[in-house]
């Protein structure tokens, strides 16, 4: 009975982030037709290339206090008493405020370099003086949000996440209908704003205004958070970094216009397809730290991510993969159909990572720097070599083909070192539902290089409905998912 209760948790905490992922989606698919249509792929590439350089900007001043905050609060919150754990927020709190500021502070010293690196012109330096802003209330709703999930507030923050992506796309239409492209930098000003107050709002529910602390003891008390969060910086800058310099050198290849392109294909593998991920590392990664101590329970817990992630994603993936040419025209435009052949390897690649991502996890519950500090070192480093060989080689096909390539090398090499340093297992069931899925994907994947066969969208929806028929028994084997959500069930 255990063991079925903890696959419906899992699910459930799935279900709840994935249905807001599903807005997001939605609202990203209304979003991105908006730029496309409105901006075209030029102005998408200026927009995209702006985010990321707020991103990565944003994960520099953070140094990882969002994530090692996350750790923290899930640690202690059930063991220490509401005065330790509410001095706790107020020190998270602290700490980003003061990272927003070094963030904000970063933007506008280097807005000329910045400017030249990404336009080719130091004359574009105030958009970064504008950007500062954005960086500095975003840095704030990490740390919304990293306190939320930490305590467990799934909840708050899925409503937090789903309010926030609303209001945004409402707000943000009319600028770029009046302002076309000189819009960019406002909307993304507006929302960053936007995610702050409704963040902020939903933790007031949680925070306790009447603990006080100063920044002086808020970077005392927050030593070991930062300097664990300085180590996890490097699992989300590195990412942003690397795609960040596979940007600059698309751009300096063949212009922004091939930059928007990129980021369109990269959004649809991150939003519409990868939602999975978002939804699974919420709930995820708080229950790996509470059962760090427990190798057994760890051991169960990775299988069965990898186990759901498998069932829900793969399915997915087949069904984009028949239809991405016509998603592409739909949610962006015709401009955007070179992508097609970059989809079809990196849709694929989405499989082995529902493996590598829940077992990648591991390492920083379990705060082994040594090992995700190299790891991410090395595989950012390949990711990069892989892309930019491969677009140089092969344009957008030799990009996706790059993906595959890094995301098989990526499941072989994290798997190696979780099995030899922690003895980390795939049990038979998880071997069985991955290469049944894999059997379904590489059938699709290899029935896209002919086009020439007769009835073949026959053929691909055959796999297709195998796939998801596959899922819904084996997911109501472990789960009962047509019973899980009945809410007088104990």
């Amino acid at each position: 009975m255990d063991n079925k209760n903890s696959y419906k948790t899992i699910l459930k905490s799935t279900s709840i982030f994935g249905s807001v992922q599903l807005v997001t989606i939605v609202t990203a698919i209304i979003k991105s037709k908006i730029i496309a249509t409105l901006i075209g792929s030029y102005g998408y590439g200026v927009y995209s290339v702006l985010l990321h350089t707020s991103d990565l900007i944003k994960q520099i001043s953070l140094v990882g206090i969002d994530v090692s905050g996350v750790r923290k609060i899930a640690e202690e919150n059930s063991i220490k008493s509401e005065n330790e754990v509410q001095h706790n927020i107020a020190v998270i709190s602290k700490l980003v405020l003061i990272s927003g500021f070094i963030g904000f502070l970063l933007a506008t010293t280097l807005s000329f370099f910045l400017s030249t690196i990404i336009f080719s012109s130091s004359s574009y330096w105030y958009l970064f003086f504008f950007l500062a802003v954005a960086i500095f209330l975003n840095c704030l709703t990490a740390g919304n949000n990293a306190i939320l999930q930490g305590s467990s507030k799934f909840s708050q923050l899925a409503k937090s996440n789903l309010i926030s992506n609303i209001i945004g796309l409402v707000l943000i239409i009319p600028f770029f209908y009046f302002f076309k492209i000189e819009a960019i930098i406002y909307v993304i000003i507006l929302t960053a704003l936007v995610n702050y107050f409704i963040s902020n709002y939903f933790l007031r529910f949680l925070f306790n205004p009447d603990v006080k602390i100063s920044f002086k003891s808020a970077i005392e008390s927050g030593e070991n958070i930062i300097k664990f969060g300085s180590l996890l910086m490097l699992l989300s800058f590195l990412p942003v970094l690397a795609n960040y310099i596979v940007q600059i050198f698309i751009g300096r290849i063949d212009g922004l216009n091939e930059v928007g392109l990129f980021n369109v294909g990269i959004v649809i593998l991150n939003t519409y397809v990868g939602f999975i991920f978002s939804a699974m590392s919420m709930e995820y990664y708080p229950r790996l730290v509470a059962q760090i101590s427990d190798f057994k329970k760890l051991s169960s817990s990775v299988n069965k991510q990898i186990e759901i992630s498998l069932l829900i994603i793969t399915p997915i993936l087949i069904l984009f993969s028949i239809f991405s040419a016509f998603f592409i025209k739909i949610f962006f435009s015709s401009a955007f159909i070179p992508l097609v052949p970059m989809l079809d390897w990196a849709i694929f690649a989405m499989l082995f990572k529902a493996v590598s991502f829940p077992i990648g996890y591991v390492f920083i519950a379990k705060a082994d720097s040594k090992v995700f500090v190299k790891t991410s070192l090395f595989f950012n480093f390949i990711f990069v070599i892989f892309c930019i060989t491969g677009y140089y080689l092969k344009g957008f096909d030799g990009l996706g083909c790059s993906f595959l390539i890094y995301y098989f090398i990526h499941l072989i090499g994290v798997y190696l070192i979780s099995s030899r340093r922690y003895h980390l297992k795939l049990v038979k069931s998880t071997l069985q539902i991955f290469f049944i899925n894999l059997l379904f994907c590489t059938t699709i994947f290899t029935l896209s290089f002919y086009s020439e066969i007769p009835f073949l969208l026959v053929l691909k929806s055959f796999v297709l409905v195998s796939s998801l028929i596959y899922s819904l028994v084996t997911l109501n084997k472990k789960v009962s998912i047509f019973s899980y959500f009945n809410r007088e069930e104990k």
